[in-house]
């Protein structure tokens, strides 16, 4: 679940897999995927993660929208 939302990145929480910093990973919301960095793992299986190039599907309409459930990743 993404609980907070920016136009450079997300926080999601509830990761099944093991992640570690520096690693990338595609995270979808609805029909729209976009790439990211890990940039710190958390307590919870959350992780802080940074869009990579200017492809992402975090339009500014949607900022508003901090809770929206992601695919696993």
């Amino acid at each position: 679940m993404v609980t907070n939302l920016s136009a450079n990145g997300v926080v999601v929480q509830g990761v099944r897999r093991r992640m570690r910093i520096g690693e990338s990973i595609d995270v979808r919301m609805g029909n729209n995927k976009g790439q990211f960095r890990v940039i710190w793992v958390g307590d919870m299986s959350e992780l802080g993660l940074e869009r990579i190039g200017g492809n992402s599907f975090l339009p500014a309409s949607n900022l508003v929208q901090f809770a929206q459930s992601a695919a696993t990743c």
